[in-house]
């Protein structure tokens, strides 16, 4: 936010002259050296951690931000000539240091409930969408000094959330989820051609970026951005179990209405452009969801998810959208090559909503993990029953007694003959360590869901129960199984000797 509110001051401030250009490099710049950092953070995720855990680690990514913000400072004050030198080293400070940024607070987001997430994700995106306006209004100097104090306040607000959730299951080593490999891959399709078609509208309509007549459909798309996300902020605060299948079908919807009418305004009118730009602006508070979701739940750090997955979801394709055409020499699009590019967009968007990245995707995405192996379980076994009981059990342990193969006959951890070790599902450990100390249904799925590395308050939204109910569920967990920490309980299920526990 704070990098948009200073590059929304740098177009203002050479609005209209040769030096627009100039700002536009600065944008463009600080969002390379912005992919660039979160690659290089994701490759080294935890030294980064290391580093932001520090005693004073989160404030350098804002105060690197606010020294390119201060190189260009006295040149924007005094309306001179912005040099190659000071806009290289202002690109790179402020595209390292909003990296540092954005990454302590996608570790925030990882440790909250879905629902606070997405109300806080349209919150920011709204209020995002509302401060560049206010650098049209303000003198540049101070919109350098507000988006100075931008970058501060939300490192200052990241260190303070993560210091609350110190006690939580994020600081543990939770035996986790893992991501499958085709839900990785639906999302990163999904969001490569949504981010090509919002790089290819984008390159469309660029050429009116160069008056100053732009400023009025800026006006009107920070304007409509903040209405949708401020409007969607409602049903998100009421409902007790989000989930982002809805908001997603109104991207969808978005972007593909966006397209549908470039026929009908062709380059003349900028309705098009911001249809599908709002669409795109949803989709990010989705993915941003989806984000901390994935980091809070699976085997990857909160640097590596925000890390990779922003890269995946806002440069990688916008950026090849955007150079396509000037990679191939072409300069102007004539309205035949016009119609036929958007009627490929929406035909691409249609099927990517039907075939690749469907509402349902999502849904499962978010199920839990106990519906999601039911529902595997139900697929392998084609309806079949997917676990013996426990006496089919006994009686198969019984058969093989004293025989010197027992090790691995009739096994619960699944040994295939070449007697290497089958890893047993999270869900079935936790069943039969439950089961061996007497827990209730109830309580196996509380503990199933710590040991993935739940807070007190996803449990409480996954499950539907109250704070109280969790707590107690919690406090029976550790007396029946005699551990006194949430890492306790976890190095326990990892540790059992689930042979034993079914004889």
């Amino acid at each position: 936010m704070g990098l948009l509110f200073f590059c929304s001051a740098l177009f203002q401030a050479y609005d209209g002259t040769v030096q627009w250009r100039a700002a536009n490099d600065v944008f463009v710049s600080s969002l390379a050296v912005l992919t660039a950092s979160l690659l290089v953070c994701s490759l080294l995720h935890q030294a980064v951690l290391r580093v932001l855990d520090s005693r004073l680690g989160f404030l350098a990514g804002p105060t690197l931000a606010a020294v390119g913000v201060a190189v260009l400072w006295p040149s924007l004050a005094g309306g001179a000539h912005l040099g190659a030198v000071s806009l290289a080293i202002s690109a790179v400070l402020t595209g390292t240091g909003s990296c540092l940024v954005l990454l302590d607070v996608g570790r925030t987001y990882a440790s909250t409930t879905r629902r606070v997430c997405l109300f806080e994700a349209l919150l920011g995106t709204a209020l995002g969408s509302l401060l560049p306006l206010a650098a049209m209004a303000l003198p540049v100097s101070i919109c350098c000094a507000l988006a100075i104090c931008l970058m501060y306040a939300a490192a200052i607000g990241a260190h303070q959330a993560n210091l609350h959730s110190k006690g939580e299951p994020r600081g543990t080593r939770a035996l986790g989820e893992v991501l499958p490999a085709v839900t990785l891959g639906r999302l990163v399709i999904g969001a490569f051609i949504l981010g090509f078609a919002t790089g290819l509208i984008r390159y469309l309509y660029s050429p009116q970026a160069d008056s100053p007549s732009s400023n009025q459909q800026a006006v009107w798309f920070f304007l409509l951005s903040a209405v949708v996300c401020l409007a969607l902020m409602l049903p998100a605060a009421r409902q007790r179990q989000c989930s982002m299948s809805p908001y997603y079908k109104l991207v969808i919807v978005l972007c593909t209405a966006g397209f549908a009418i470039v026929p009908i305004f062709e380059i003349n009118s900028a309705l098009p452009h911001l249809l599908f730009t709002v669409g795109y602006a949803l989709f990010e508070v989705v993915a941003w969801v989806i984000m901390a979701e994935i980091a809070h739940r699976f085997q990857y750090t909160s640097v590596q998810v925000f890390g990779i997955g922003r890269i995946l979801v806002v440069e990688i394709g916008v950026i090849a959208g955007v150079v396509l055409f000037p990679s191939l020499g072409v300069q102007e699009v004539e309205p035949r090559l016009l119609v036929t590019i958007a009627a490929l967009c929406v035909i691409s968007i249609t099927a990517v909503s039907q075939y690749v990245l469907r509402a349902q995707d999502i849904r499962q995405l978010e199920s839990s993990a106990t519906e999601r192996e039911d529902e595997g379980g139900r697929q392998r076994d084609g309806g079949r029953q997917r676990a013996e009981t426990a006496e089919d059990r006994r009686d198969t342990q019984d058969d093989c007694a004293g025989s010197p193969s027992s090790a691995n006959c009739g096994s619960n951890t699944g040994r295939p003959e070449d007697g290497r070790p089958e890893r047993v599902p999270l869900l079935m450990r936790c069943r039969i360590v439950g089961a061996y100390y007497g827990l209730t249904e109830r309580e196996i799925d509380v503990m199933h869901l710590f040991a993935t590395g739940r807070t007190a308050a996803r449990v409480r939204e996954e499950l539907v129960i109250s704070a109280g109910t969790v707590n107690t569920h919690a406090l029976h967990i550790y007396q029946k199984m005699d551990v006194h920490s949430r890492q306790e309980l976890i190095e326990k299920v990892a540790a059992a000797d689930l042979d034993a526990m079914v004889r």
